[in-house]
């Protein structure tokens, strides 16, 4: 709603893969510049335990809630701000992405218009997108989770999942197959099951 800002940082020498902070600022109604510029002053949004990566804060566009890419149960998987009952997605993946850290722009995950969180990972060298349902359980774990990859023609390596504003069963990323260059994909749900 342009009222806080959610950004990440981190103390040298660690660097965004070693141990990071997701801190939240309010913005300054007139100006849209944060109400302080000490980062001690913002609020922190994850467990600044010091040896936890957080990275990617994207806010739901429904419920407002901040999610985020955390790296405390040993992958990177997504986290919702404020709950403290482990990932919406807790399965054995990284859900960050493949470039680095520190890569600005790179998101491993997207809110589909209606809500639902959509997300990639690499199971057995192959790219998997994950659709599932966060905004409608407060216990933490998504619902409805479903799994797409080759069998649903999705192409074999692909990341950067990018939600089409205007058709809710249409997501856009980059991807490419071994055989063939990479670029960017279209791609709709089978018979609308997204």
């Amino acid at each position: 709603d342009g009222t806080k800002l959610a950004y990440v940082t981190w103390d040298h020498p660690n660097m965004p893969w070693d141990a990071t902070e997701l801190r939240v600022a309010s913005l300054d109604g007139g100006t849209g510049t944060p109400e302080s510029a000490r980062t001690d002053d913002h609020e922190l949004a994850s467990k600044g335990d010091g040896g936890t990566s957080v990275l990617q804060p994207l806010w739901h566009p429904r419920t407002g809630e901040l999610y985020y890419i955390s790296d405390e149960t040993g992958y990177y998987n997504v986290h919702r701000a404020g709950k403290d009952d482990g990932p919406v997605l807790p399965l054995p993946h990284d859900f960050g992405g493949r470039a680095p850290g520190w890569t600005l722009g790179q998101q491993g995950f997207a809110f589909l218009n209606d809500g639902r969180l959509a997300a990639t990972f690499v199971r057995d060298g192959k790219s998997v997108l994950v659709v599932a349902d966060v905004a409608s359980s407060d216990s933490g774990e998504a619902t409805d989770v479903r799994e797409y990859g080759q069998d649903d023609g999705l192409p074999s390596n692909f990341d950067g999942v990018v939600a089409d504003p205007t058709d809710d069963d249409r997501v856009y990323f980059m991807g490419g197959e071994p055989d063939a260059p990479g670029g960017v994909y279209s791609w709709s749900f089978p018979d609308g099951s997204g």
